[in-house]
């Protein structure tokens, strides 16, 4: 939980066309008090996006509170934004909990993953949109609450509602106001400054020297394909500023730290054997998706650096989905 939001639209490095034209859409919707619905894959700055949008509106002096709802069980998601009061439930606090959403009146309330959140929860979030009041857990009096909600998600939230995995009502009430971030890869010439610019973030506590970076290396950075967008050319770059002997990062030195897939993701469809059965055909397309799942933990957790909660948001899943895909490979 953060209580301020350090970073505005300056914070936002890009130079292309695609990265500017989101930051004007969404100073436009900084300036509404409706919600806001950010969108994009992982690791593109969508929260970036929402400290930025805080701080370009008329609520910018108020609190600025983030909470990712992916992090909760969903049995303590309530408790967690609505609070609760003394004896609620077990092992409740005596003083009980002032929720995320009280703690963020007369300012922002971000909810990172909101593809995440439980459906039973759901209808409770939207009352709170229509009402702007809360109620603890184990209270009966409503409070009310003065919030600007801004919701960000990696999902496709329209296929989920299709799915019955998101409620249609809800969705609409949330994307008011949508502006979807742009991958790394459509918008390339953002890559070289980005590196540069942490190159220069690395060393800004004075311990360390700056690093740059030659032209060959400049082009092979840009010529990555950057599954893990921002957040991963910046793993890649602190990596290299660690590791690097030299004040200037070459290309070969580079290539032997950029993320390489050793095996491919996707197989072939096992062709049929003389005497397969269409049952052992369907067996062997089993194994080859439960090797490609493999493959794609170990993909994810090689670029984020093993940090697993950053390797979830990396292939699109919730902490706990990853947990159970490294538990049924025998990977934990």
């Amino acid at each position: 939980m953060g209580l301020s939001a350090g970073y505005d639209f300056n914070s936002i490095i890009g130079y292309s066309q695609a990265i500017r034209d989101k930051i004007n859409i969404a100073k436009q919707f900084a300036k509404s008090s409706a919600n806001v619905l950010v969108t994009g894959e992982s690791g593109v700055g969508k929260e970036l996006f929402a400290q930025a949008i805080h701080n370009h509106s008329s609520r910018s002096k108020g609190p600025f509170v983030a909470l990712n709802c992916a992090s909760f069980p969903s049995e303590l998601i309530e408790s967690e934004l609505f609070g609760y009061v003394e004896g609620a439930f077990t092992g409740a606090s005596k003083r009980g909990q002032t929720g995320k959403i009280e703690l963020a009146d007369g300012g922002t309330l971000f909810l990172d993953e909101i593809g995440e959140l439980p459906y039973y929860f759901q209808p409770k979030l939207l009352r709170v949109l229509e009402t702007w009041t809360i109620t603890k857990v184990g209270d009966s009096k409503p409070i009310p609450v003065d919030v600007r909600l801004v919701a960000a998600t990696n999902r496709n939230l329209e296929k989920m509602v299709e799915e019955g995995l998101f409620r249609s009502d809800l969705y609409y009430r949330l994307q008011v106001l949508n502006v979807e971030i742009p991958p790394l890869r459509d918008r390339r010439e953002d890559i070289v400054p980005l590196a540069e610019y942490f190159l220069e973030q690395f060393a800004s506590d004075g311990k360390n020297q700056a690093k740059t970076l030659t032209n060959e290396a400049k082009r092979l950075l840009a010529n990555h394909l950057w599954p893990g967008n921002v957040r991963e050319l910046k793993n890649v770059i602190n990596r290299i500023a660690i590791l690097s002997p030299d004040p200037v990062i070459d290309a070969g030195f580079l290539e032997s730290i950029l993320p390489v897939r050793k095996t491919p993701l996707v197989r072939n469809t096992p062709e049929a054997s003389p005497g397969d059965t269409d049952e052992r055909r369907i067996q062997q397309a089993k194994e080859a998706i439960q090797s490609a799942n493999v493959d794609l933990v170990h993909l994810a957790l090689e670029i984020t650096g093993g940090k697993r909660k950053e390797a979830a948001d990396l292939i699109g899943v919730s902490r706990n989905t990853f947990y159970r895909m490294m538990k049924k490979h025998e990977l934990l």
